[in-house]
């Protein structure tokens, strides 16, 4: 079965794009960076070699790997809630 572009909204979105940004950390920042930009930032999970952090209740992380920021992750706490699901859904981005 193959998936069409749906008008649902998007539960899950993954960039590693430089230039999206959130509180001016990116891909390429440091890990010291994002710590000064999110202090309140707790790691949650580590999945391979990326130690993926929480930014806040909102539904926002960061993949650092190496003391760089690797990507950014945004999701829907209402639909994606525990941090297997969260996994799940980075796995299949890969």
């Amino acid at each position: 079965v193959e998936g069409k572009p749906g008008d649902d909204p998007a539960l899950f979105l993954l960039t590693t794009h430089e230039k999206l940004k959130a509180r001016g950390v990116g891909r390429g920042a440091t890990d010291a960076a994002l710590r000064k930009a999110f202090p309140q930032a707790k790691s949650w999970f580590v999945l391979g070699h990326t130690n993926y952090t929480r930014l806040g209740p909102a539904g926002l992380l960061a993949g650092v790997k190496n003391g760089r920021v690797r990507n950014l992750v945004v999701y829907d706490v209402e639909k994606v809630r525990t941090a297997a699901a969260v996994k799940g859904w980075l796995r299949r981005s890969a």
